[in-house]
């Protein structure tokens, strides 16, 4: 597993893993620029609190306040996330390797095609797991009842499934148990999640798309599961919300408008994405239909692309894998950042429920786990007395460890991403507050001028307008000291890469500066410009 001696439980080790940092004088730089943003964003409510007080005062009336209080309320309400869909054709094991990840076994998935609204997986650390589907009330009346007049008039669901039609004659006779509306846990989640799809699928079988069932079709109406992910306790409590996101099969985004815009509204808060893809499905028609539009936003946007060749317990020669692997990647193209990790979701799944069942000392013989076990290998001879080995064994022979680490590099990152989006709203505020302070000037020297203000008036509304000059430029400090730091960071960048080698990988230059993505807002490739160090400018 590495140059330390590995432990009696593999799957601990796993999960205290933590993936190399680069650049770590940034890293301290990123954490100083936080705090800022945090001094920042106090500064500002000072501002307004003062800017308030001068209006009941003087009874001014100002657009200006009115859009940059606006605008700053937006962002303390707003949940500015880091999104990583997985994508992949129907039945490349998406919620099965998501299962794997997260350790949890709420997301519909069986023989049929399973994941018709996309799912959110959020970290809560601490949390015990729990889903919420946040417009159940308007499947269960507005859709509901749309589609039961449809299905009373005739109309028949198109290329439907046995229990899609089962539930259509259930809601054309008023049998449906309606979605709960209130936070699932145990097996009501998996019940209700595999519930809502289906019914997902049966109105895109009746032509009907989300917002013409009167369903919110947004990010944040999505299902959401919250648990507690092991992976990443290792980096305590987080800081920004971070989501996986399960999304259906390629073909199924051409059914619905609405779950196209969804896509990119993902895409756009996304720093990164996962792709799943089995060893019969990389040359197939349906991968390249999802690539081809998936490819121009990854190439846009210099997203970072990890893709699974999934289900490679399924390969009789292993000696296959490293030209499969290949040519998953080649699918990509060579302006795509993508790193291809064969293994097997449902065999790693296996053993992290194997080893919790050693963990918990639960007898082995007869139990569901072994059970499961004995299917994931059928026809080899196994004793329960081999259980620990077979862990370990299973868990190297699928590359358990590089997906792990994988999965947490996205973390890191999305930390940074979720914290660029977040300055960059903030400075929006700053530059409208700058046009309400001067707006707010010219009213005050107008309204003195109409008032003649008494002398105690006076006074106090001077105090008033001290105060805010103070606070205000308490936020253009702050925000100097922000760029400040932004320029430190550059200088440590510099400094650092001087100090690295430079390797040639297939032909091409290859830089070991992937924190540098970090400054890819600030006109870093200016800097790089300017530089005359001729390894920076290759």
């Amino acid at each position: 597993w590495d140059s330390k001696p590995p432990s009696s439980n593999p799957v601990a080790d796993l999960d205290t893993l933590v993936p190399e940092q680069r650049g770590t004088i940034s890293r301290k730089v990123l954490q100083e620029m936080q705090q800022i943003a945090t001094k920042i964003e106090t500064k500002f409510a000072q501002c307004f609190d003062i800017a308030d007080e001068l209006n009941a005062t003087i009874g001014l009336s100002t657009d200006g306040l009115a859009t940059a209080k606006k605008a700053f309320k937006d962002l303390q309400k707003k949940e500015i996330a880091a999104y990583f869909p997985v994508y992949g054709v129907m039945k490349a094991g998406k919620s099965t390797l998501l299962s794997c990840i997260t350790r949890t076994s709420v997301l519909p998935a069986r023989a049929l095609p399973m994941t018709t609204i996309p799912i959110k997986i959020a970290h809560s650390p601490g949390a015990q797991t729990s889903a919420l589907i946040p417009n159940a009330k308007a499947w269960n009346t507005n859709a509901v009842t749309i589609m039961r007049k449809l299905l009373s008039d005739g109309h028949q669901p198109e290329s439907a499934g046995d229990h899609i039609k089962a539930m259509a004659d259930q809601i054309r006779s008023g049998r449906w148990t309606p979605l709960s509306c209130s936070r699932l846990t145990g097996d009501s989640m998996t019940e209700n999640l595999t519930k809502l799809s289906d019914l997902a699928r049966l109105a895109f079988s009746l032509k009907l798309d989300l917002d013409d069932l009167g369903v919110n079709p947004s990010v944040e109406s999505l299902p959401v599961i919250e648990t507690d992910i092991a992976l990443f306790r290792v980096f305590g409590n987080i800081k920004k919300p971070f989501y996986f996101v399960d999304t259906p099969g390629g073909n199924e985004f051409g059914v619905s408008r609405n779950l196209t815009q969804i896509n990119l509204e993902v895409i756009k808060q996304s720093s990164g994405a996962l792709y799943t893809c089995g060893p019969d499905s990389i040359d197939s028609r349906d991968n390249a239909k999802i690539l081809m539009p998936l490819i121009d936003v990854f190439s846009q946007t210099g997203m970072r692309v990890i893709a699974f060749l999934n289900k490679i317990d399924q390969i009789t020669d292993n000696q296959e894998i490293p030209e499969l692997q290949k040519k998953l990647k080649d699918k990509f193209g060579r302006s795509i950042r993508v790193e291809v990790i064969p293994t097997s979701g449902h065999k790693i799944k296996t053993m992290f429920e194997l080893q919790k069942a050693l963990d918990d000392g639960v007898p082995l013989v007869g139990s569901k786990v072994w059970r499961s076990v004995s299917e994931a290998f059928s026809g080899a001879r196994m004793s329960p007395s081999e259980a620990p080995t077979l862990v370990r064994d299973v868990l190297q022979r699928h590359n358990a460890r590089e997906l792990v680490l994988a999965v947490k590099s996205l973390y890191v990152e999305a930390e940074q991403h979720a914290f660029k989006t977040r300055c960059a709203e903030l400075r929006n505020i700053l530059e409208v507050f700058k046009m309400f302070d001067h707006q707010l000037a010219s009213s005050l020297a107008s309204k003195n001028e109409q008032l003649k203000l008494t002398s105690e008036l006076d006074k106090d509304l001077q105090n008033a307008v001290a105060l805010k000059e103070r606070v205000f430029s308490g936020v253009t400090a702050l925000t100097d000291e922000f760029d400040a730091l932004f320029g430190e960071l550059r200088s440590d960048i510099l400094s650092w890469a001087r100090t690295q080698n430079w390797v040639i990988v297939e032909g091409e230059t290859k830089r070991r500066l992937d924190y540098c993505e970090f400054l890819s807002s600030y006109h870093f490739e200016e800097w790089v410009a300017s530089t005359a160090d001729p390894k920076v400018m290759s």
